[in-house]
């Protein structure tokens, strides 16, 4: 993934002549990469949306907080010996 800042970094070598090879190793981002990224159309980087998954705990969620609930205790733990 790379940040605007090096979008800025890709177009301003580029603009100074670099060719994408280079701009590519200076950066340490791959060739394609750079070739994407100096498209006039793309003028921030693009990332897809990503799905939302569901926990495993999901199913076990409203068990989980009861159990925690009762198991909570009013009194302070405090250490017989210090």
């Amino acid at each position: 993934m790379i940040t605007k800042k090096e979008l800025m970094k890709i177009q301003i070598l580029h603009q100074q002549g670099r060719s994408q090879r280079a701009i590519a190793k200076e950066l340490g981002v791959s060739r394609n990469t750079v070739k994407r990224y100096l498209n006039p159309k793309i003028n921030r980087p693009i990332y897809p949306k990503r799905e939302t998954k569901q926990s495993i705990l999901d199913t076990f969620k409203l068990f989980l907080h009861s159990r925690i609930a009762h198991a909570k205790s009013p009194y302070i733990y405090q250490p017989l010996f210090y």
